[in-house]
């Protein structure tokens, strides 16, 4: 089975970035929930009980921390995102995500398939947080995520920031990506 683990921003966050891709012609990831990745889509080795336990066990180590989406972006013409930003007291950032990202990437290497370690070596190596808007991939052309672009601008400064206190585990069903399960941070 496929899974993939993100941070999921508040409903109202992602009610209003469904409104922007449902705004336009395309599919524009109707099939996922508006997320923040950690682990890219990865086929397990074992059973998800093992692996959900180390996850478990490296989240409860990790205290919740604050992130904001912010203004939009683009990787080449492909992909259409929001910036997000860590935030700690005063409005500074923080490097929480970074160190979450790491220690998850290392907790769910040995449960990686031999393909899905190839694909991940094969990424530039670098995390760039970010929640995705649009993909051409999905058959989004540049031209409507440039009017999308416009749109998420004015959009974004409306975005509050928020504290992640959990992340959630999706599973990979044939029509879509749906939620699986929710795992909580330190308390």
């Amino acid at each position: 089975m496929k899974y993939f683990i993100g941070i999921v921003p508040p409903t109202d966050q992602s009610e209003q970035i469904d409104e922007l891709r449902r705004k336009y012609p395309g599919r524009h990831l109707a099939h996922i929930d508006p997320h923040i990745t950690l682990i890219p889509p990865l086929e397990f080795t074992e059973t998800p009980f093992d692996w959900l336990q180390m996850i478990e066990q490296t989240l409860a180590e990790i205290q919740p921390f604050s992130i904001q989406l912010g203004q939009p972006g683009f990787f080449s013409q492909r992909v259409l995102f929001l910036n997000v930003h860590i935030l700690r007291a005063k409005g500074k950032e923080s490097n929480a995500l970074h160190r979450m990202y790491e220690k998850m990437q290392s907790v769910t290497e040995p449960y990686r398939t031999q393909a899905s370690q190839y694909a991940q070596s094969n990424r530039n190596g670098s995390f760039h947080p970010h929640l995705t808007v649009a993909m051409a991939s999905f058959g989004t052309s540049f031209s409507v995520m440039t009017q999308m672009y416009a749109d998420a601008t004015v959009l974004s400064p409306l975005f509050h920031p928020f504290i992640v206190r959990s992340v959630r585990v999706f599973v990979k069903t044939p029509e879509r990506w749906i939620p699986y399960r929710d795992i909580n941070l330190a308390k």
